[in-house]
């Protein structure tokens, strides 16, 4: 059995991220996933959300942990983390990391994610010494819906 911790926040409910989920679950059975919604300052969004960060956070986590779970998708929980992809990576693995298998990271593309620093990934894979998958979302909400769920 493998766990893999999912950082996923405006992508969290994106058909690309729950595809390849099921995808990684369907190649090895066994499979469980973490989702880590970090509580990205709002400023920082592709679309305007009314509230804190911390609130759109543990409210995307939930609807997340819905939307995955009614797919199929082995998700055994989720949290929020911290405020950056790399704190709130550090934050769930910092005591557990033995425990995982690898990390998926699901942004937008590259020129529209603010998180996607210069080498986030390649840093990422040497801070944490796992295995990064990274998944670039064109929309952070099912396709066909037109909106985030409310």
């Amino acid at each position: 059995m493998s766990l893999y911790l999912v950082v996923a926040n405006q992508t969290a409910l994106s058909a690309e991220l729950m595809q390849a989920l099921l995808t990684k679950a369907a190649l090895e059975p066994g499979t469980e996933f973490l989702l880590i919604v970090p509580a990205t300052p709002v400023e920082h969004f592709i679309t305007h959300e009314e509230g804190k960060a911390r609130q759109i956070a543990v409210r995307r986590a939930g609807v997340a942990l819905n939307h995955l779970t009614k797919a199929g998708v082995p998700i055994i929980c989720a949290h929020v983390g911290g405020s950056s992809p790399i704190t709130a990576i550090d934050e769930a693995i910092s005591e557990h990391r033995s425990e995982y298998a690898g990390i998926i990271v699901c942004t937008f593309p590259p020129g529209m994610s603010r998180w996607l620093e210069p080498d986030l990934m390649s840093r990422l894979e040497a801070a944490f010494h796992l295995p990064i998958t990274h998944v670039i979302a064109i929309h952070g909400y099912p396709m066909g819906t037109g909106a985030p769920p409310g």
